[in-house]
């Protein structure tokens, strides 16, 4: 057993609950000559609990705990218990929710101590259950927990939760389990974790929920450019041309038709001014900031390090540009440990810093977070036959040797276009168990996160969610149980397209990082053509429910945007279309146009607004003398 598997401790009863039993043996001789059995149907009232108790002064977010149980289970039992703060005089069967002098009197006796702020206990025993866990989101997580592994609860969608109805079945399964999440962060960056906390919650991400009901968002694990901030062209560009990078023997402090302060360079990281300016910038940030639990020292959003004498002298003997840079966050995470010692500093492992340094070590309040930015989006970083992610994961082994607090930034979107067919639902299982085997302490799982929809994305939030809050589980089987419940009738449609998009002989062959163009990613005519077949049978499959319609027909628009390749990628390319090709492409267009308008979609690619994208559209085609429908030319909803 690994080190992490270990910490998972569960012991199954394959008898009916304590909630079933307790009932039984209520009933004496009636029942005496029939044995209880997972089988033996019961009714809700007979075998559930009669209350829940919590803390009179308990915390937002066991409160909210407590009132979730209330709710998943009035909607699978027909009964609403009620949350009281003390044992009511002749009722049996309770939820302890959370600790309380109420369970401490109980005959639970389960010990609510030593518990990490995301590990969570359960226990069934004499009738009664408990569910605690440490604090903040502990017991929270806990609720969401014992609901799926006992009740069969599944959080699928913000708009769908799967909650099947009660009945003995119901409650077989687990008495007592312990859980603790081997990643401490979990950033799943989908619109629907981003737009709705309380969905992202009940799939235990942690990175965005910050309200007090949920716990509180976990702040270690996510860093972000901001050595602009600290030093930036507008303000001392001019007068200290050389605080910035030496790029091909000039100094980038004003770089032509680029965002000066964000993109356009980097800074001259061996320069004594530059360096206490930046380490002054951090120190302030922990200061102003001292609920902030990571201050930012990291690189712009480019390329372009320096190149000057005193930085190449380093970077030669670190065999990576990352001395200069971990340099410089070394002294700052020195003075920031004087302000506040709980303050992390946080830096990339980033493209030209990704390969750790042969001789500096990061402070112990360092946190490296690296991204993945460069790997394929068709194999595994670990895949043995994918030449893309060998020198990512020889990084990633190699930072995991020099700290403690390495986390990961992943990236699970297609970047030019959210809305094409993605290729890598088969990559999240294999990268996650990377990250765990690696010792990462979390991951910031990046989708289309600011797109009201992307290819599959609520499947993959799902899936992605559900590895990175247990590791050992199924991929595969995460997808199918999302298929099933989700589509229903159309299901077997559905998974037929996931097969399709994600088979391992179509993209044998190919290798590329997320900013491709559609032939990268194996999106041909062909393809295109497959994929929008199967998304007609799905919706003949699903028949006259229009839920199951909706969902499909979402669905659908990976394969119509994947029909219209040659116009978006003249629409990108400010190209032309002949008039021949834009009569064959008009009903296509005007059909994803229509999708576009009904599910309200906003980007379609990485800072690129459909707004934007159909306006170009709009003007391709009418150049081409084959104007779009009228109803195309209307503002976005």
């Amino acid at each position: 057993m690994s080190p992490h598997t270990a910490r998972i401790a569960i012991l199954p009863t394959f008898v009916a609950t304590v909630f079933m039993a307790t009932e039984f043996l209520a009933t004496g001789a009636a029942r005496a000559a029939e044995p209880a059995t997972v089988s033996q149907k019961i009714g809700p009232r007979e075998v559930g609990p009669r209350e829940i108790v919590i803390a009179a002064d308990a915390p937002p977010a066991v409160r909210y705990a407590a009132e979730e149980f209330q709710r998943l289970f009035a909607e699978a039992a027909g009964s609403k218990l009620p949350i009281v703060h003390a044992d009511s005089a002749g009722v049996a069967r309770r939820v302890y929710i959370g600790p309380s002098a109420a369970l401490a009197a109980s005959g639970v006796a389960l010990k609510t101590g030593g518990l990490g702020e995301e590990d969570l206990r359960y226990v069934a025993r004499g009738g009664d259950v408990a569910i605690v866990g440490g604090s903040p989101r502990g017991t929270l997580y806990g609720v969401y927990t014992f609901l799926e592994d006992v009740l069969g609860v599944r959080f699928l969608t913000p708009d769908h939760t799967h909650v099947p109805k009660l009945d003995a079945a119901s409650f077989a399964g687990p008495e007592e389990r312990t859980f603790q999440p081997v990643f401490r962060y979990r950033g799943v960056y989908f619109h629907d974790t981003l737009a709705d906390h309380a969905f992202s919650a009940r799939l235990r991400n942690n990175g965005f929920a910050n309200e007090p009901q949920y716990g509180g968002a976990n702040g270690v694990g996510f860093v972000g450019h901001s050595l602009f901030r600290f030093v930036n062209s507008s303000k001392y560009g001019r007068e200290h041309p050389e605080y910035f990078a030496l790029v091909d023997g000039k100094r980038l402090w004003k770089p032509a038709g680029l965002d000066e302060t964000t993109q356009g360079t980097q800074l001259c990281l061996t320069n004594p001014d530059v360096r206490r300016l930046v380490v002054a910038g951090a120190v302030q940030d922990a200061k102003q900031h001292p609920d902030w639990q990571v201050v930012s020292v990291a690189q712009n959003d480019n390329k372009f390090y320096c190149r000057c004498p005193n930085c190449e002298a380093v970077h030669q003997r670190e065999g990576s540009p990352m001395g200069t840079l971990l340099q410089v966050v070394n002294e700052a995470a020195d003075a920031v440990a004087h302000v506040n010692p709980k303050t992390l500093v946080g830096t990339y492992a980033y493209q030209y810093t990704r390969r750790p340094p042969k001789h500096l070590r990061p402070r112990d309040n360092v946190l490296i977070q690296l991204p993945t930015i460069e790997g394929c989006q068709m194999h595994a970083l670990a895949d043995g036959h994918c030449p893309i992610g060998r020198a990512i994961v020889d990084d990633i082994r190699g930072w995991s040797r020099l700290t403690p607090r390495l986390y990961i930034w992943s990236y699970y979107t297609l970047f030019p276009d959210y809305l094409l067919p993605n290729p890598d639902l088969r990559t999240i299982e294999p990268n996650v168990r990377l990250f765990r085997d690696c010792g990462a302490r979390g991951a910031f799982m990046q989708g289309a996160g600011m797109a009201t929809a992307s290819d599959l994305g609520e499947l993959r939030t799902y899936v992605i969610s559900g590895l990175m809050w247990d590791p050992t589980r199924s991929g595969d089987a995460l997808a199918e149980e999302f298929i099933r419940l989700h589509y229903g009738s159309a299901a077997p449609a559905m998974r037929k397209y996931v097969q399709l998009v994600s088979n391992p002989e179509r993209l044998r062959k190919l290798h590329n990082h997320p900013f491709g163009t559609p032939d990268k990613y194996g999106v041909t005519p062909q393809f295109a053509t497959e994929c929008l077949a199967i998304f007609d049978e799905a919706l003949a499959a699903a028949g006259n429910d229009a839920t199951l319609r909706r969902r499909v027909e979402k669905a659908s628009l990976a394969a119509h945007r994947a029909t219209i390749v040659p116009a978006y990628q003249a629409a990108r390319t400010a190209g032309k279309l002949s008039a021949d090709e834009a009569r064959r492409l008009k009903p296509a267009v005007e059909r994803f146009c229509a999708l576009c308008r009904k599910y309200e979609i906003t980007e379609v690619g990485e800072n690129f607004p459909w707004s934007d994208e159909r306006d170009i559209l709009i003007d391709l085609f009418q150049t081409a003398g084959v104007p779009l429908k009228a109803e195309h030319n209307k503002a976005k909803p």
